[in-house]
This record gives C-alpha cells, structure tokens and sequence, in this order.
C-alpha cells in the first residue's frame, strides 16, 4: 500500500475512535450491522436505539433486547418490551421488582435471596451492608477517611459541586446551587456566584430574564421574578399572610426568628443581647441576658466580665457605666453642644421627644406649650396626667387671714380642716387643692396615669369655677328640704304617741289645755322651792 492509502486508512481509524468516544453511532458501509444502541434507517445512516432498549432494529422502540434498569414483561413471545425496573434496582427480570442487582445508592438489606433493595444514606454513592456504611461518597460530599475499604463522608461546602480531601477544596462549582468557577484554566477552582448567563442562582439571589442573578430584598430569605417577591422569609422575618403570596414582616428585636406574630420567637437573638429564659417544655421568652452575656440588650451595658448592667433612666443606650449615655431615652434630649459628648437632659412636662427649646412629641391629650420643650393639656380634654397642669391654689392662700397650713395630702383633708372652715364649706373648696397637681417649681416627676385626674373646683385664675359653686349652692338647696321634711314627720310623730294635747308652761302654774270645749281648772297641789304647796289647774 502506499502512502496515501496508509494516511485514509489511518483518518477513518482516528475518526472512528473519536466517534466511539463520543457514543455516535455508526453502521456498516451497507448498514446490515450497527453498533449497540444504533440502527440503520436507511443505507449510510446511523440513528439511536429507545433509552430503554440495549440493541434495536428498523425503528428505535423496536428493542432486540433490554438495556439495564429494564426487563422483557413478554419473553414468551418474539417481541421484546421493555419496562422499566423499580428504581432500587439496577437490573431485574421477571417483574419490576425482582431485583438481580441493586442500582447505586442501595444496598442489599441482610444479603437477602431474593434481593432486597434499601437505599443508601444521602451522602453515600455506594454502600454495603448498611445505610450508613460508604463504599464511595455522593456528589457534594468528600471521603474524610483514609481507609480505603470504608469511606466516611463529610459535606463539601454548598458552592461545590464535588470535593476532596477537606469541605474548601472544589473539584466542581454546584451550578444547581447557583455557583460557577471563575479561576483561569490550570489554577485551582474558584467557586463564586454566578451573574450573568446563569442556570441558577444562590440563596438570596433570583434570576431575572436575562439570565442574570439580582439580589433579593433583605426581607426575603428567597425569592423570584423581582426582588420583593418573596418564596420564604429571611431570618428575622415572618410570612404575615398565610395565603398567597409569601409577605414577610420584621420580627421583633429579640428573636432571631418568629412565627405567626413578630413577638412570637422561636429562637432569640444573641447578637441583640437577648436569651431564652423558658423551660425547655415552655414557648420561647426571649429576656436580655444578664450574665455570660455576648452582647447586651439596648437599655444595658457590658460591664466587661460577659455581664449587662442596666443604664440610667435618662439613656436609651450606654456604654462603659450607666450614666454614660450613647443616646437619650424618650423624654430626654441631649443638651451637649459638642456632637462627640451625650448629655440627657429631661424634657418638659408631658413632652415624649424634644429639642432644648421645644417639644416634637407630647403625650396623648397633651400639646406643646410655646417657647418650652413642655406640654399642656388640650382645651376639651381630661388629661390623666398632672404635671403639665398649674396647681390650683387653694381658699386659705387667697382669702386673708384665714392662716390655713398648706393642703395635706390626698386623703387627709377632713382633718386637717378646723370645725370653722368645715361649716363654712371650706372642706368643700380645699378638697380639690389637696388632690391637685405638683407646682411646677417643685420639681414633679414625669406624668403617670396612675396620679388623679384633676377636679373641676379651680377656675384658671385659682378660684372657684361657676359651676363648681351652683353645684354647691343647689347640694345645700337640697338638704335644707330634707331637714324641714323630716322636722314634720318628728312633731307630726310626737303628737300620735301622747296625744292630742298642748302643755304652756306658766311662771305660777304649768296648765294643761285639753283641745276640747270643757276646760277642767281643778287646782292640784303642787312643791314650791320650800317645800310647800302650791296651786295648780288640770
């Protein structure tokens, strides 16, 4: 042969091989033959048999014989069907569940006869004997034994693909868990989230319709088709919609995540000083921690050995002690004027968040006094607190002479007042100078709603309101009725009882009138001062 027949006969061998390597089927020159899993359809055409037959003819289901994981249901006849085994098998005949072997990822439960088939633990491709024991370990899991004869699987991290000697070593990127390798060609994987043209994308990530991973909204755990579209909700989070779709609202501070509610925590939040102090049968009651602490709830502060202190009341936050203040709590406002000091003053009265010079937040019924960071109480309104309010002056300081002591405290009015004052109605006007609110020279605390609710007795010059004296001028009306009525049923009583007769006591005699015609003046004798007697009439 020559050189030019040695050089054809050399490029048919080498494109055969690479067409083997490459399972493309090829047919004889007069296509009476193929290659297994091909068929000849028409001369010089090669086509793929069905998956499931090993060796086919004239048309691609039409099997010779069964590829593995399928067995002939009708041997006794000359068509051959093929249908597919159980999954846990890797060859069976007979039925589908008549197992020869077992397919990777199972093992033969106690070396039955027949095979049975169990599978395999999730990090196990191969094992034997039992679930757990590994012959070879699964995608996305590396062998951290050195025994060959029994692999001890551990977890690849999540953007490998496949891993060997330690969980960071990639062989492969998980582009199913959305990462791709981004290493130039020769030097070791690197495994980075892909951005562009991906077929997934990570946790966190969705996949917009170019192809390209957007981050999702810090509220979702996953998402996709727009960043706000949630699938679930990321820790912190909860799905406030029990239907569709997904809406995820923030938890509260101390969990680290919740459900059904935002105070509803199902675990706590270390990292915002929160610990669950529940027994391990209880729901969850997430308290800040106060000792082995690895961070401190707002409102405490380290005090450098793993323990939280509380702060000042006048600091929302602080740092190092409890009067150093971070920032000011709520009625508090920081009169430093330098920005790197904190120094929490308090607020007027009734004010909730205030400047030095006003208030921007009052409470409930309340409203910004002018040209103070205070409060008043709105016209119309009770308000529950006194301590925005001028105290009413009392009878005593604005009626001369009358050296009344200053009012006693809630309760103690009555005897505090002389007989005097208590006939003249001054108990009447001192009672509600005695309930009333603090001067605001004497430095009132914050209002509560546990101090009483300010009576209608004062005017807003200090003295009684009209109203408060027609309510005390009819009260008197009213019982002077009641001590004549009852002055008529007394004597009307008296005379039923002793009957229907006047006595008139005289300076000579004491007479008795009988209210009838006939008077009977019979003198009866009666003691003078010396022992005699004396005439007197019946």
């Amino acid at each position: 042969m020559n050189r030019r027949t040695w050089f054809t006969i050399l490029c048919a061998a080498a494109f055969v091989g690479v067409a083997v390597a490459q399972s493309v089927c090829l047919c004889a020159q007069d296509c009476s033959t193929a290659t297994d899993g091909c068929y000849c359809p028409a001369p010089g055409q090669c086509d793929s048999c069905d998956v499931k037959c090993a060796t086919c003819h004239g048309s691609a289901d039409a099997c010779d014989s069964c590829a593995n994981g399928y067995y002939d249901s009708d041997p006794d006849t000359t068509v051959v069907n093929c249908v597919a085994c159980n999954q846990e098998c890797g060859t069976c005949e007979d039925s589908a569940s008549n197992c020869l072997t077992c397919a990777d990822g199972y093992y033969n439960y106690g070396n039955a006869d027949p095979l049975d088939c169990k599978p395999c633990n999730e990090e196990c491709s191969t094992c034997e004997v039992s679930a757990e024991k590994c012959l070879t370990c699964a995608d996305g899991y590396y062998d951290s034994d050195p025994d060959p004869d029994n692999a001890a699987c551990k977890p690849c991290n999540k953007e490998c693909g496949t891993c060997e000697d330690d969980a960071d070593t990639c062989l492969t990127c998980s582009a199913a868990a959305g990462y791709v390798n981004v290493a130039d060609p020769g030097d070791p994987v690197d495994c980075q989230p892909c951005q562009t043209g991906c077929s997934a994308c990570i946790s966190g990530y969705y996949k917009d319709d170019s192809d390209n991973c957007q981050q999702c909204d810090d509220k979702c755990g996953t998402c996709e088709g727009s960043a706000d579209a949630c699938l679930t909700c990321a820790d912190g989070y909860y799905d406030s919609d029990a239907s569709d779709p997904v809406v995820c609202t923030a938890c509260d501070d101390k969990c680290e995540t919740c459900e059904g509610s935002s105070g509803a925590c199902l675990t706590c939040s270390a990292a915002a000083g929160y610990v669950n102090v529940a027994d391990p049968s209880d729901p969850v009651d997430c308290q800040p921690c106060r000792t082995g602490c690895s961070a401190c709830a707002p409102g405490y502060y380290s005090d450098g050995s793993g323990n939280c202190e509380p702060c000042d009341d006048k600091c929302e936050t602080c740092e190092g002690s409890a009067d150093a203040c971070l920032t000011c709590a709520d009625g508090y406002y920081n009169s430093a004027s330098d920005p790197a000091v904190v120094d929490c003053q308090k607020c007027g009265d009734g004010c909730l968040v205030c400047t030095a010079n006003a208030c921007t937040q009052c409470e409930d019924k309340y409203e910004p006094a002018s040209g103070t960071n205070g409060c008043v109480c709105k016209d119309g309104e009770r308000c529950t607190s006194s301590s925005s309010a001028p105290a009413p002056s009392t009878p005593s300081s604005s009626s001369s002479g009358s050296g009344s002591a200053a009012p006693s405290a809630p309760g103690s009015s009555e005897q505090s007042q002389t007989p005097s004052a208590a006939s003249s109605g001054a108990q009447s006007q001192t009672s509600p100078a005695s309930s009333g609110a603090q001067s605001p020279a004497s430095g009132a605390s914050k209002p509560t709603s546990s101090e009483p609710i300010p009576t209608p007795a004062s005017s807003g010059d200090g003295g009684l309101s009209p109203l408060y004296i027609g309510l005390i001028a009819a009260g008197g009306l009213i019982v002077a009725i009641l001590l004549c009525v009852l002055l008529i049923i007394g004597i009307r009583h008296c005379i039923k009882e002793k009957g229907p007769s006047v006595g008139i006591a005289t300076s000579q005699h004491d007479v008795l009138f009988d209210d009838e015609d006939d008077v009977d003046l019979t003198p009866v004798p009666k003691k003078n001062k010396k022992g005699g007697d004396e005439d007197a009439f019946i």
